[in-house]
């Protein structure tokens, strides 16, 4: 059976990722931005984070000013099974036409390799397989799927795949898709599949610009999904069953809309976190921002939040220089320290 999908809507597009290990996360996010001469912004830097310790460390390991459209830019993120291997999906219009790039580091996000220039609009999905990577195209561009067993560097048709899902199971053609509340899961890649619909306690649907979401747990047949609601509240829930039933494992309280939480699953059973990257700090000497994300880890499939790690990122670097390492980094301490510059103080 054929799932008849648009691959480049339902593919990986998150800027957060787990990575090969429990406990570690990969997030990019704008960090920082100034306005020199009071006309616009001539520097926003894009940065890659590399979360350790479920949160409690954070290090930039590479970061861009997103000006330079032509430089590798941190934005979609994804990982496989590999230690120390991430990918970055990022786009550069060129001649009218917007034209989408892979890339992967194989030392934690500090130095890149260009893997894909498809000659049509892509999306890429991981999969849980040590180098393994799918691309697809939407309709209107190409279609079909595609596999990479070499970390992205040759790609082959799939001839008897012909969509992805959002979000790979824990074995190799195992996907996850949630279009609404309609959620779609299969073990061979496609060729059979089911279909349910979630209760609407759990999953909403389309609501002011925010989608829901589906995520793999630590064991097999292990599901979270996550939606806003009309009460401006963020859930997720959590299946057992590979989505027969759910029960809610997070409830936020009523947030602004321009407030942004994210979810992710950890590789071991019954973690997730809750980041919120609610945005810009606002600076004078000079006229800019900076950025203060918050990570909430919990256990136990949510019984218990472990702690809430903060990391306020600054701009202290010697090279605009892309290419190279900024000397952008930030740390907390073991307490639930926030970062200030120099200045420490309690969550």
């Amino acid at each position: 059976m054929a799932l008849l999908l648009s691959t480049a809507a339902t593919a990986q597009s998150r800027t957060i990722a787990r990575g090969a290990v429990a406990g570690e996360l990969y997030m990019t996010t704008e960090c920082y931005g100034i306005d020199n001469s009071g006309q616009g912004y001539d520097t926003i830097l894009y940065a890659l984070l590399h979360l350790t310790e479920h949160g409690k460390k954070a290090e930039i390991v590479y970061s861009c000013n997103y000006l330079e459209r032509d430089k590798m830019q941190p934005e979609v993120v994804l990982t496989d099974a590999t230690e120390g291997v991430v990918y970055i999906h990022d786009q550069i219009l060129r001649n009218g036409y917007i034209d989408d790039r892979l890339w992967v580091s194989f030392d934690y996000g500090k130095n890149w390799e260009l893997r894909d220039e498809p000659v049509y609009q892509s999306a890429y999905v991981v999969a849980n397989v040590e180098g393994l990577i799918y691309r697809a195209g939407g309709w209107g561009y190409g279609g079909g799927a595609y596999k990479s067993t070499d970390y992205g560097e040759t790609f082959i048709k799939v001839e008897n795949m012909s969509r992805l899902g959002k979000e790979s199971g824990l074995k190799e053609c195992d996907f996850f898709s949630l279009i609404g509340r309609g959620f779609y899961y299969t073990y061979d890649c496609f060729e059979n599949y089911v279909n349910l619909t979630i209760d609407s306690l759990y999953v909403y649907g389309h609501h002011i610009g925010h989608f829901p979401d589906v995520f793999h747990g630590g064991k097999e047949g292990e599901v979270y999904v996550t939606s806003w609601f009309p009460d401006k509240t963020y859930k997720a829930s959590f299946s057992a069953d590979t989505g027969y039933h759910f029960r809610e494992v997070y409830h936020s309280e009523p947030k602004p809309y321009e407030i942004e939480l994210q979810f992710m699953s950890d590789r071991r059973a019954g973690d997730f976190y809750i980041i919120n990257n609610d945005g810009r700090i606002w600076t004078y000497t000079p006229y800019g921002f900076y950025t203060c994300i918050c990570i909430e880890h919990y256990t136990d499939y949510g019984e218990t939040l472990v702690g809430t790690y903060c990391h306020e990122l600054q701009r202290h670097y010697l090279s605009m220089d892309c290419l190279g390492i900024m000397d952008l980094q930030a740390t907390v301490e073991d307490n639930n320290n926030i970062l200030l510059g120099n200045r420490f103080h309690k969550y």
